[in-house]
């Protein structure tokens, strides 16, 4: 698998992509950030890393509604100024939101059920700033929304987690569409109480079932990336 784009976030020293223009004018660094508004459609954003960055210029961006704790994919370059308050200030010229969930608690067999267990491929994560990022890939044909979820699983028993470790559940649920071509997506989950930066746990001990059907699990370290190959 390619190299995991959130790989970037933590240090903000970014590799040469971006937005670009015809007349030459782009964007030369992205991160993954959350948004925090600041009234009048004024916001700024932190990274994973806890650096936060001020948006000086937004002139390229249109009707950008910013809420509280949303993930996001931020393209900008780095203005010569200062702005107090901030370690950046930046003009950006674009904005994606990311899909922005919380963990899940669930303690019934058939509130798992609903969770799904579909094969999934995950290709990345990051794990920082209160969420846990992930990177995915699975087979559909396009006409069906799939949905995914972490699920702090209470219903039912599987491998224990290491000393020390969080464990936690990648559920797919694919909606019986499970053939087709390889899609790629996003997703940020709100760790919460599970959060092992602010509960002294070494890290998330996460379960996921392979694009061949077997369940694995992964170990997961703050402030660490990784790729699922």
């Amino acid at each position: 698998m390619k190299r995991f784009a959130l790989l970037l976030v933590t240090t903000l020293t970014l590799t040469l992509q971006g937005c670009n223009d015809s007349d030459g004018d782009y964007a030369r660094y992205w991160a993954v950030a959350t948004v925090h508004p600041l009234g009048e459609n004024n916001y700024y954003f932190t990274t994973d890393s806890n650096r936060s960055i001020y948006a000086g210029d937004k002139s390229r961006i249109i009707a950008y509604e910013p809420v509280e704790g949303q993930r996001a994919f931020i393209w900008f370059n780095y203005l010569p100024v200062a702005f107090e308050g901030y370690d950046y200030n930046v003009e950006l010229y674009k904005i994606e939101n990311i899909l922005t969930k919380e963990v899940e608690t669930v303690t019934t067999p058939t509130d798992l059920a609903l969770m799904g267990d579909d094969p999934i491929q995950l290709v990345g994560w990051q794990l920082g700033g209160g969420y846990l990022t992930l990177q995915f890939a699975f087979r559909s044909q396009g006409f069906t929304t799939h949905v995914v979820h972490l699920v702090n699983n209470e219903a039912t028993t599987g491998e224990e987690a290491p000393e020390g470790y969080v464990g936690l559940e990648f559920r797919h649920n694919a909606r019986k569409d499970l053939d087709g071509h390889y899609g790629y997506g996003y997703a940020s989950f709100r760790l919460g109480d599970f959060d092992p930066q602010t509960t002294g746990r070494k890290g998330i001990y996460l379960r996921t079932r392979t694009p061949e059907g077997d369940v694995k699990y992964i170990s997961i370290e703050p402030e660490t990336t990784g790729t699922g190959r």
